[in-house]
């Protein structure tokens, strides 16, 4: 175990690495209360002005006061080395992608559930001035008692900055909006979210990615501005199974122009929620294990 000070002199225990992406690595840590944490370094060669932009993507829901049941929460932070920034947040359970990976399957309950936490974690950010652009199964943690929320904000888009549009969006390629895809000034906005949100509920209706990771970037590019994830939204919602009704509305928020997708996510988290709610019901009639009367 190795212990790391921050400048003010608080001191941290790395034990092992939990993750590793291109912006960085993220490891498990704790305080000295043995508080679970995790410990996101993300490397910033030029240090300076360039260093202050990347902290103030990563930190702008904290920094603005976007405490939220729904969003990971960040203890602290500091820069490492003089080319590391270093930030000390929560420590999830693992995320989506890890239980995908796994093999899990997901009830339609369970997918309304996520879809529903995951729009109130949205919608605050949002309110905040902000869009995600990186929702993904990778991005949404789990916490006990089956919690969801929204983390790494390390490519978030200031919906007033004047560059917003300029889109220099660095997403994953199966997960671009059709906007951002086509670019153009005022393609970052909600309605990206909303799209990312349908692939990820769509990816955990089918178990796997409806864009293939084998696929070139150009195959990925042709099959988004085709529609092939709606239309496999809608050909689940017209059949019978116990996605249908979940698949229906995700079908309107993968529709390929912005504007034909929902844009209050308020308003969608309670149908999510709502629905969750209705469909473990009859998840639990059915299993038995509610009475019939």
């Amino acid at each position: 175990m190795t212990e790391i000070r921050s400048p003010s002199g608080r001191p941290y225990f790395v034990s092992s690495e939990i993750g590793r992406g291109g912006f960085g690595v993220v490891v498990a840590a704790s305080d000295k209360s043995g508080a679970k944490l995790a410990i996101k370094f993300r490397c910033v060669p030029q240090a300076g002005l360039e260093l202050r932009r990347v902290a103030e993507r990563e930190l702008a829901p904290w920094v603005s006061g976007g405490y939220h049941p729904n969003i990971v929460t960040i203890r602290d932070w500091f820069v490492c080395q003089g080319q590391w920034l270093a930030i000390v947040m929560e420590r999830a359970q693992g995320s989506l992608a890890d239980q995908l990976n796994a093999g899990a399957s997901f009830e339609a309950w369970r997918v309304c559930d996520i879809g529903g936490q995951a729009l109130l974690g949205l919608n605050r950010l949002h309110s905040l001035g902000y869009v995600h652009m990186d929702v993904r199964p990778c991005n949404l943690l789990r916490f006990p008692d089956g919690v969801i929320k929204l983390s790494d904000f390390g490519i978030v888009k200031d919906l007033f900055a004047p560059d917003c549009g300029a889109c220099e969006c660095t997403c994953y390629e199966s997960y671009k909006p059709p906007e951002v895809l086509l670019g153009g000034r005022g393609a970052a906005r909600i309605q990206c979210d909303v799209y990312q949100l349908g692939m990820t509920l769509l990816t955990l209706m089918l178990g796997r990615s409806v864009i293939p990771s084998w696929a070139s970037a150009m195959q990925k590019r042709r099959m988004i501005l085709d529609g092939v994830p709606r239309t496999a939204a809608e050909q689940i919602a017209a059949g019978h199974s116990r996605y249908a009704p979940v698949a229906s509305v995700v079908a309107i928020m993968l529709r390929r122009r912005w504007i034909w997708r929902h844009a209050n996510c308020l308003d969608m988290a309670h149908w999510f929620i709502g629905t969750s709610r209705t469909l473990l019901q009859r998840h639990l009639f059915d299993d038995g294990m509610l009475p019939s009367n």
